[in-house]
């Protein structure tokens, strides 16, 4: 994959982060991997099949074949990442855990950036019906 040249800019610790969350099976795992860059929560998904996860779950130790997703996104976009998790998994109890992203290529960073975007909350901004006058010249 090539990510055009190399920023001169370091990226600030605690930018970006990789965000673990755990699915039943690949296809669903495909799926929501899917629909978080679709919808710009992720730069990048990695599918990871093949873990076993060990787990207590209502008072006993549970034992699942799972599948592994490793969110690639911004930090302060994990508020909403989580809550689309929750919202598109079949899970009660979705995983998600982030890590934050000390360092690393710092295109690729950049990269990550550029594909995730952070939702403002949008406001109505009454404009006048007339410019201001301006103050008197001295």
């Amino acid at each position: 994959m090539k990510l055009g040249s190399e920023s001169k800019h370091a990226v600030k610790p605690a930018t970006y982060a990789a965000i673990l969350v755990t699915c039943p099976t690949r296809a669903e795992a495909e799926a929501l991997a899917e629909k978080m860059v679709e919808h710009h929560l992720a730069g990048c998904v990695n599918v990871v099949p093949g873990i076993r996860s060990i787990y207590r779950w209502e008072g006993k130790v549970e034992k699942n074949d799972e599948v592994l997703l490793i969110v690639k996104s911004r930090m302060r976009m994990l508020g909403e990442l989580t809550e689309f998790v929750k919202e598109n998994h079949k899970y009660s109890v979705p995983e998600v855990i982030a890590f934050s992203i000390r360092g690393g290529n710092n295109a690729y960073l950049n990269w990550i950036g550029a594909n995730t975007q952070i939702v403002v909350e949008e406001r109505e901004i009454t404009l006048p019906d007339h410019p201001p006058t301006p103050p008197p010249a001295e």
